[in-house]
């Protein structure tokens, strides 16, 4: 099995997440609201400042500070202004608090609404996924799809649409600010800049293909916790204790390795970008101090520095956005990490969705089948480079009981595979009452058919839901009659609350309990065609032969498959299909098949023999 890593493929993915969030225009435009108000507030608190540091700078110099000269009117206009100042102080703090609250709660609004809608495309890409997917891939690997990948998603889809859209609007704000402040000294934190941006772009990068590798690894040791679990009855059976636990270290040596490395990358981002911080912050400064020097020997070198005359006020209002200015980056590099987990993590949600869907259109409608099967010419393999099935033809008649026989691996379930459609032939064509099935709606298709397999599957729900799972508006009496005709009743009756008991982990039913109620769900359904994949597999002897009579009754008038491992159960078959090597090397009756003393009658005899 791979992992469902090896087959990225898809492109674009922040524009595909874009798609996702659009849907909720409301709550975007709330959190554009809440940034820019936040933003505003951040950037007028400068300003605000730097008036408080002018009027101090004024005082000084007029001397009223040394000198307390200050006139009564001066007192009160001085006193005024401070109060004006205070009370922008105070709006622009609740401001900025109420913005940053508004944008938060309506981006995670939003976010939460896109994780949603994930998951429900995510479940019904499982659900409706081609078997031959879930065949191929790890099933933990598919898990963490629509689990773990998501909440990776969540995480940096709202830093993206809290922070990194602040941040963004803010570097260019700053950028417009300080050129209306001086040029000059706008134009050195510009020539400055992309120093983080060269830093930040190689470590994110690094860090981006350890998190890619990171989330890959995770996976498989996810799977492989997964199958272990669901297995170890057999490693015990077998002491594979040290096996397992060795190769769950090896996986879990890799993911340590990718791990520090994704780690190590990540920690080295944020001193690394605030060292350059500090470093433009005090160029800032010291040039901001020079040339404040040189405005108090000579006014007509002003121009030479242009923007607005060099003081305390504009020093305090310069060196305060070089910080904000350097701060967004500083941001932006921390939430790196998340959101390149997010990307990596979308890829491979996205790519779940990508894979290809079961074919659910048609144009001939069919609700009820005679049953007459054709194969013409079917070829079909797994993979190109070992063919399996070739040049198939049979010709079935409907209510004929047909068995399929055949060692292991000879092609059995495969034949089952592409009556039910779950894989698709390669070419050649299956017809059903002469009508090609490829162009029957498979839910109506897939209707046609009852199929009891080898391995029985309860559902987290009722004993009766499970046996109406076919037939969900199925009566009571209805579910009753089947449990009864598939001899089950007598234990679901046993059972605490018995058709409406809940199987869950407290109820503990045998596995030939288990067949029993697959069998009643088919019984129920009374589809045209019957598929038996080894049905009676968990029965014992006694409980086999009225399940057989109960067969029997539901056979009438049906045509039937039965892939067959006890070749006793097929004794009074119409047909029987021997397979070997995905071809079928003989076909008759028991009888025939004996008597031709060939593949047949080897694999009848071996069964009986000591």
């Amino acid at each position: 099995m791979a992992d469902i890593s090896a087959k990225i493929k898809s492109k674009n993915v922040i524009l595909r997440l874009f798609k996702y969030i659009s849907q909720f225009k409301w709550n975007v435009a709330l959190s554009i609201i809440g940034g820019l108000v936040f933003i505003a507030t951040n950037l007028l608190s400068p300003i605000i400042y730097g008036a408080v540091f002018k009027a101090l700078e004024k005082a000084y110099r007029e001397g009223y500070v040394i000198a307390n000269i200050l006139s009564a009117a001066e007192l009160a206009e001085l006193r005024q202004y401070i109060l004006i100042l205070s009370l922008l102080f105070a709006l622009n703090t609740i401001g900025s608090l109420a913005s940053q609250k508004l944008l938060y709660t309506a981006s995670n609004v939003m976010v939460l609404k896109v994780a949603r809608l994930l998951r429900l495309e995510g479940v019904r890409s499982l659900t409706e996924l081609k078997i031959e997917y879930i065949d191929e891939i790890l099933h933990g690997d598919l898990l963490m799809c629509v689990t773990s990948d998501i909440e990776r998603v969540v995480a940096g889809v709202t830093k993206a649409m809290s922070q990194l859209f602040v941040g963004v609007v803010t570097i260019v704000s700053i950028t417009v600010l300080l050129f209306v402040y001086n040029v000059f000294i706008a134009l050195v934190i510009l020539i400055l800049t992309p120093i983080i941006i060269v830093v930040s772009h190689y470590i994110s990068k690094q860090a981006y293909k350890s998190y890619k590798k990171q989330v890959a690894v995770n996976a498989s040791l996810f799977g492989y916790t997964k199958e272990m679990m669901q297995h170890q009855a057999t490693v015990l059976l077998f002491n594979r204790q040290k096996e397992a636990n060795a190769k769950y270290k090896d996986i879990d040596n890799k993911l340590y390795h990718v791990g520090w490395k994704a780690q190590y990358y990540a920690a080295l981002t944020n001193p690394s970008v605030r060292f350059i911080n500090a470093f433009i912050y005090a160029v800032v400064l010291v040039l901001s101090c020079t040339f404040y020097l040189i405005s108090l020997q000579d006014k007509s070198s002003f121009w030479l520095i242009g923007g607005i005359a060099f003081d305390f006020a504009s020093i305090n209002v310069l060196s305060s956005y070089a910080n904000q200015f350097a701060k967004p980056f500083n941001d932006i590099t921390n939430i790196v990490t998340d959101m390149q987990n997010a990307v990596a993590s979308a890829n491979r949600i996205f790519t779940l969705y990508d894979m290809a869907q079961e074919n659910l259109e048609g144009t001939v409608h069919m609700t009820e089948a005679k049953g007459d099967i054709q194969l013409y010419n079917v070829n079909f393999s797994y993979h190109p480079e070992k063919p399996l099935i070739k040049n198939l033809n049979l010709n079935i008649k409907a209510g004929s009981k047909i068995a399929i026989v055949g060692p292991t691996g000879c092609g059995k379930s495969t034949i089952i595979n592409l009556l039910m459609r779950f894989y698709d032939i390669n070419s050649g064509k299956i017809t059903i009452d002469g009508v090609d099935i490829s162009k029957i709606p498979l839910e109506e298709y897939r209707k046609l058919f009852g199929m009891v397999l080898q391995e029985s599957f309860m559902f987290g729900m009722s004993i009766a839901e499970n046996i109406a799972f076919g037939k969900p508006d199925a009566t009571r009496e209805e579910i009753k009659a089947a449990a009864k005709a598939a001899y089950c009743d007598f234990f679901i009756e046993n059972l605490e609350q018995d058709y409406d008991t809940l199987y869950d982990s407290k109820i503990t039913l045998s596995q030939g309990e288990k067949q029993l109620i697959a069998i009643a769900r088919v019984m129920l359904k009374n589809s045209s065609i019957l598929i038996l994949d080894e049905a009676t597999s968990n029965i014992d002897t006694m409980m086999d032969k009225r399940i057989q009579r109960a067969f029997k009754k539901l056979m009438e008038n049906k045509t039937t498959f039965i892939v067959a491992h006890r070749l006793s159960t097929i004794l009074d078959a119409d047909q029987i299909l021997v397979m070997d090597n995905g071809c079928i090397v003989e076909q008759g009756r028991h009888e025939e098949l004996l008597a031709k003393q060939g593949f047949y009658a080897n694999l009848y005899y071996s069964q009986f023999t000591h």
